[in-house]
């Protein structure tokens, strides 16, 4: 169970630096990551985020990562080990 908490967690993470890396581009460069991260507080920011389409780039970013955790858990059980069966021994009686 650990094994697929830390896979599905390594996972989403790979994924979130994907989705950065594929949908954060503008211009000729990458969007700030503390620009994704925190809400706009200004008029002006608002508006230039609206241009952008930072909502649209967040929700791609979120599903990237969501993308990712999911294929860490399907990874996590696909491979996962079963527990090793105990071998009944017969008693002298029964033999």
């Amino acid at each position: 169970m650990k094994r697929i908490i830390i896979l599905v967690i390594a996972m989403g993470l790979l994924g979130l630096i994907i989705g950065y890396l594929f949908f954060a581009r503008s211009g000729g460069g990458y969007i700030e990551i503390s620009r994704i991260l925190s809400p706009s507080k200004k008029l002006l920011d608002k508006v230039g985020d609206a241009l952008i389409g930072m909502k649209k780039i967040r929700q791609n970013i979120m599903i990237a990562g969501g993308a990712g955790a999911g294929a860490g858990l399907i990874i996590g059980l696909a491979t996962r080990i079963p527990a090793k069966k105990k071998k009944r021994r017969l008693s002298k009686k029964r033999r």
